[in-house]
C-alpha cells in the first residue's frame, strides 16, 4: 500500500478511499447517515461537524459505508501538536485487519503530508509552525493493550506512551522519527 492514496486501497472485499480535506457532498451525507444509523454519533450537528475531519472511508462490496476514521488537531504533553485519531467500523463489517488497514491508510497519508510540508518548510518559512508531528490514539478498546496487539502496533511504528487521565492507554506514531511509512515495515 504505497504511493498516492488518492487511489483506492482494496482489502478483502472492502474499498478504502482517502477523502482527507476533499470529501464530496454525497460521501459527506452518507457518512452522517452511517453514524446516525449505527448510533456511533446520534447528534446530527456533531456528525456534520465531525465529517470535516474524515480521512478514510471504507465501503463494503455493496458500496455501503462500513467504516471511517477521523483526525483532529490536539496536543500531547511533552510532545506537542499531533493528530488525534478516532475510528469506527459498523459491527456487521468488523473483520480481522479492517481497523488496522484504516489506521495504516490514515497514518500513511498524514505522514506523507507531514513530509511534504517539512520539505516546503526547508525552502521557505512554513506558515504553520504548530503542524502536527505525529498521530496519537487512545486505546478505548482494551484488546489493543494485549501483547499481540501491541506487537502489531509496534511493527506499524506506533509506541505505547502511557495512560491518559482516565487510565486508558495512549499510542503515538511520530512523523519526525518514522521512516519508512507504516504500511512498509523496515526490513
Amino acid at each position: 500500500m504505497s504511493g498516492d492514496l488518492s487511489t483506492a486501497v482494496h482489502f478483502h472485499g472492502y474499498v478504502l478511499t482517502n477523502v482527507y480535506l476533499r470529501i464530496s457532498t454525497d460521501t459527506r451525507d452518507q457518512v452522517v447517515r452511517f453514524w446516525d444509523q449505527t448510533g456511533a454519533i446520534s447528534d446530527s450537528a456533531e456528525a456534520r461537524r465531525r465529517v470535516d475531519e474524515l480521512v478514510v472511508v471504507a465501503r463494503n462490496a455493496t458500496g455501503d459505508v462500513a467504516g471511517v476514521n477521523t483526525v483532529y488537531a490536539g496536543r500531547l504533553d511533552g510532545f506537542g501538536p499531533v493528530y488525534l485519531y478516532r475510528s469506527f467500523v459498523r459491527p456487521e463489517d468488523r473483520r480481522p485487519g479492517l481497523s488496522r488497514m484504516l489506521l495504516m491508510c490514515a497514518t500513511d497519508h498524514l505522514h506523507r503530508l507531514y513530509r511534504t510540508q517539512a520539505l516546503r518548510a526547508d525552502q521557505a518559512p512554513f506558515a504553520d509552525q504548530a503542524a502536527p508531528r505525529g498521530l496519537a490514539f487512545v486505546a478505548e478498546n482494551e484488546k489493543l493493550l494485549r501483547r499481540g496487539a501491541r506487537q502489531v502496533l509496534t511493527r506499524l511504528g506506533f509506541r505505547f506512551i502511557g495512560h491518559d487521565a482516565r487510565g486508558v492507554g495512549v499510542f503515538l506514531y511520530r512523523f519526525d522519527l518514522a521512516s519508512p511509512s507504516p504500511s512498509q515495515p523496515a526490513r
